[in-house]
Order: C-alpha cells, then structure tokens, then sequence
C-alpha cells in the first residue's frame, strides 16, 4: 500500500493525475505517453497551467459519456502519515474524541 501512496500524485484539486495502483486502472495519465497523446512523463514536472485528458466514462446507467478531466499543476504527492500527525495534533488539544493515541483507550 505505501509503494502506491509513494507514486499517486493529485493535482491542486485532489484529482488523482497518475498512480502507479493496479486498483485504480485507467486513472489518470498512463506513465508513457501513446502517439499523439500525453503520458506522465511529459506533464510531471509542470509548475503551473493545466492538461487535460478526455476519456469515455461509462461509470452511470444510460451509456457512455464522453468527459474532459482538467488537471491543475504543480501535481504533488500526499503522505498519510505526515496528515494523521496533523490531524491527531488538532484533535489533542481540543477535547474532542479519545484520548491518546485513541487505540483502545476509553473515549472522553
């Protein structure tokens, strides 16, 4: 699970931009591009402006639709864990939810 976390990147709005997880097949921009189209390699290291990638979504009862997901560069990686330390210091202090580490303490 951290080898994919360590290769999902999001772009500025949360959007999933390329990952690496056999769970997630066909999101995002494939690592190379095919002829003609972008891959990861050739947007990875944007610093602004945006790409987009048009996909035929057939997600939704009633067919297929075709969808233009824009992606917002710079694209970045998340790290749960730096997140949970964040959240777990915001709860801390708040005298909400459980104390401590919150595994099988008693709640407040």
């Amino acid at each position: 699970m951290s080898q994919y976390e360590k290769d999902t990147w999001y772009d500025q709005n949360g959007r999933i931009v390329f990952t690496v997880s056999k769970g997630l097949v066909g999101v995002g921009f494939p690592r190379k591009a095919k002829k003609g189209e972008l891959g990861w390699e050739d947007i990875k290291d944007m610093t602004s402006g945006t790409v987009e990638r048009t996909i035929i979504d057939d997600t939704m009862p009633g067919g297929a639709i075709e969808r233009t997901i824009i992606y917002e560069a710079p694209f970045t990686l998340c790290n749960r864990e730096d997140d949970y330390q964040i959240a777990w210091k915001s709860f801390s202090g708040s005298g909400f939810g459980v104390r401590g580490s919150g595994l099988g303490e008693e709640e407040v």
